[in-house]
C-alpha cells in the first residue's frame, strides 16, 4: 500500500425507492483539504417486475439536498448506473469494478466541502427501487 494512503475504509448501504425517486446522502460533507474517493459500488434490483430498469447518479453536490431532482442530478454526476429493463423477470445485479474493491484505483473522488449523493430515477423505464453499496475512504 502507497505511504500516506488512509485504508480507513467506510461503507453505507441503503435502498434507493423506485417509482418516485429518492436521493441518500453518503457520509457527512467531505472534510475541509480532503477528498472523498469511492472504491466499489453494488446495487441490486428489489423487484422482479418485468420491463423495470433502473437508474443511478452518484453526485457531488455542495448541499446534502443538491441532488434533488434527476435535472440536478444530472447536472452534478460524477457516476451513473444504468441497469437495463428486460423481459424476463430476474432482478439485476451491478457491482463495479467487477473484481472487487480495489483502494488503490477508485473510481472517482468528490472534492472538500462537497456532499457524495445517489439519486434514483423516477422515470417509467428506470425506477425500479434498489439496494445500494458503496465503499469510499476520505483522505
Amino acid at each position: 500500500m502507497a505511504a500516506g494512503r488512509n485504508y480507513n475504509i467506510l461503507t453505507k448501504k441503503f435502498h434507493l425507492k423506485g417509482t418516485t425517486g429518492s436521493a441518500v446522502t453518503i457520509g457527512s460533507s467531505v472534510a475541509a483539504g480532503m477528498n472523498r474517493y469511492v472504491t466499489f459500488l453494488s446495487i441490486r434490483q428489489n423487484s422482479l417486475a418485468k420491463n423495470k430498469g433502473s437508474k443511478i447518479w452518484f453526485c457531488s453536490v455542495a448541499t446534502s439536498q443538491g441532488a434533488s431532482t434527476v435535472t440536478l442530478a444530472s447536472a452534478s454526476e460524477k457516476f451513473t448506473v444504468r441497469l437495463a429493463s428486460a423481459p424476463g423477470a430476474q432482478p439485476k445485479y451491478f457491482k463495479y469494478p467487477g473484481s472487487g474493491p480495489d483502494p488503490e484505483n477508485p473510481l472517482f473522488s468528490v472534492a472538500a466541502s462537497k456532499f457524495l449523493v445517489a439519486r434514483s430515477s423516477s422515470a417509467q423505464a428506470g425506477s425500479t427501487s434498489c439496494t445500494v453499496f458503496v465503499q469510499y475512504y476520505d483522505q
